[in-house]
């Protein structure tokens, strides 16, 4: 398969198309191997624009729905990021290119080793991996300008909340309440301001759900 052939139509046919004007997404997404961080056995699907599953419960985001979330994260090259649930490093790469740093952080051993081999054999030099509780984040490197979370969540816990800078943005794709006779899943940007979260929704998103987020672990906002 030729990948970099792939590579540059998933840019040309979900990227560009799909309201991303970030040239720094546009260019890492344009060189970095998206095979390289799913399974051998899902690369010839890397390029599709679909979730794929890289380890029990976690997933690599559609690549127009991840674009589009760090677009509206608007990074800049002083910020540190945090990147919760992003399995091999996918995102977290991107990030890289874009940020002063990146801190990776996953529950799950084997993930995380992958995304520092993965790292280390792309010269990618500026993220940092930490193998803790998704919920818990990474308090030892707070606080953050931003922090994203690759994944669908049902509410924000307070612990992330409190590892953000004031101004700080939280960039997720929460569920819709309970009740909902039609549930959905929004694309929203989370801005902290005066210790509390203020939310503002951006896209409908069809994206896999991160169980840890789930409600009955996290503070309700």
């Amino acid at each position: 398969m030729n990948y970099q052939l792939a590579r540059q139509n998933m840019v040309d046919n979900q990227i560009r198309t799909n309201h991303v004007t970030n040239n720094n997404i546009i260019s890492a997404m344009t060189v970095l191997p998206r095979e390289r961080f799913v399974p051998e056995s899902l690369t010839e699907i890397a390029y599709v624009d679909t979730a794929i599953q890289v380890a029990n419960g976690r997933h690599i985001v559609a690549p127009m729905v991840l674009a589009r979330l760090i677009q509206e994260a608007n990074v800049s090259s002083d910020d540190l990021v945090q990147v919760i649930g992003c399995g091999t490093g996918y995102a977290a790469a991107i990030l890289s290119n874009m940020s002063k740093a990146v801190v990776l952080v996953e529950d799950q051993p084997e993930v995380c080793d992958k995304a520092e081999a993965l790292f280390i054999e792309l010269g990618i030099d500026n993220v940092l991996v930490f193998k803790t509780d998704l919920v818990n984040g990474c308090k030892k490197q707070a606080p953050f300008n931003i922090i994203i979370i690759c994944g669908a969540v049902e509410e924000i816990p307070i612990n992330l909340v409190n590892q953000l800078v004031e101004g700080g943005r939280i960039i997720t794709m929460i569920l819709a309440s309970e009740g909902v006779s039609y549930p959905t899943t929004k694309a929203t940007i989370l801005t902290k301001y005066n210790g509390k979260l203020v939310e503002k929704e951006v896209f409908e998103v069809n994206t896999p759900k991160i169980k840890s987020f789930n409600k009955d672990k996290v503070f309700k906002f």
